[in-house]
Formats: C-alpha cells, sequence, structure tokens
C-alpha cells in the first residue's frame, strides 16, 4: 500500500486516499451497524442499540483512516477524531466531538451485568437514550460521508449499501415483511 500523499490545488491541502476499497469496507459495516442499531431501537432493546450506535460511528472513523493508510486501533470515537486531525489534517466541529462524547458513554455499559453498582444494563437504556444514540452516529457517519467526497473517495451519488440503514428506510415494506 502507498503511503498517504499531500496533493494540493487551489490552495487546497489535504491527504490522497491510498485505500477507497478498504474505506468501503469500514463504512459499509458501519452503516449495517447503524441499520442493526434502529432495529433494535424499533425492538425496545435500547441498551444494544446505543452500543450499536458507538460501534457504528467507530467503524466510520475507522473507514477514514484506513482508506489514507493508517490502521487506526482503539474504540473511543474522541481519539480517532484526534487522529483524523493530526493525521490527515481534518478539521472536526465541536458539535462532533460533544457525538462523540456522547457516544463513547455507550461502548462499554451496555455489554456488561457488573457495569452499574446494581440492576441490569439494560434497565438503564430508555427509547430516548437510544434515538439520541442514533442521531449522534448517524452525524458521524454522514461526517465521514462528506470528508470522503472532499477527499475523492466517495461520490455524492452513489446509492446506500445493502443492508444499511438508508437502504432499509427506501424499502419500509421489507422491515414489517420480515416481522410477519
Amino acid at each position: 500500500m502507498d503511503s498517504p500523499r499531500r496533493t494540493g490545488g487551489r490552495g487546497v491541502n489535504r491527504m490522497e486516499p491510498v485505500d477507497a476499497e478498504e474505506y468501503r469496507r469500514w463504512l459499509g459495516q458501519s452503516e449495517h451497524t447503524l441499520g442493526s442499531a434502529a432495529r433494535d431501537a424499533r425492538e425496545s432493546d435500547y441498551g444494544w442499540a446505543c452500543f450499536k450506535a458507538q460501534q457504528a460511528a467507530e467503524y466510520a472513523l475507522k473507514a477514514l483512516l484506513r482508506a489514507i493508510g493508517d490502521p487506526a486501533a482503539g474504540h473511543s470515537l474522541i481519539k480517532l477524531m484526534e487522529m483524523l486531525e493530526t493525521r490527515a489534517s481534518i478539521s472536526i466541529p465541536e458539535e462532533l466531538r460533544q457525538a462523540a462524547r456522547l457516544l463513547d458513554r455507550h461502548y462499554i455499559p451496555p455489554r456488561y451485568p457488573d457495569a452499574f453498582p446494581s440492576g441490569m444494563p439494560y434497565e438503564f437504556y430508555d427509547a430516548s437514550t437510544a434515538a439520541e444514540a442514533l442521531d449522534e452516529a448517524r452525524r458521524v457517519v454522514a461526517f465521514v460521508r462528506d470528508q470522503a467526497v472532499a477527499l475523492g473517495i466517495e461520490r455524492r451519488d452513489e446509492p446506500p449499501r445493502r443492508g444499511s440503514e438508508a437502504d432499509q428506510e427506501a424499502e419500509p415494506g421489507r422491515a414489517q415483511d420480515e416481522k410477519a
């Protein structure tokens, strides 16, 4: 794999992508996981919806990092955003950092019975918490896609990936057919 190169033109200084296929793989998993999180929320599995929302955002950020040749280890969205800033000169808006902080809180607690002093993790999650996590994850994924367009990895007119949340929304009857 070639190392990332700085490109310019008209005052633009950006990273040239080196692995668009790896980006598509990770972003495809991100979108699939976001769809799974939305299904969990609809089925009242709010804790899992929150965890999967965090995972979807993590996969999306790693997609962009991998596209520029950075293997990007770790699970903290805040740290992954810092990597994008330092390694790819991508400016992260404060509202996206806030989204990352909120989502990072859902990485461990939904998965472990002893994450809270008493009770079970699912008892601490509700519909509004899941909706907030899904909204924030969608914002992170949209930001990544916008950056990928700016870097020339993706085109705005590319259709949603099969199995993604957007794909399911395009076929509203399918989700109900699956329940029947």
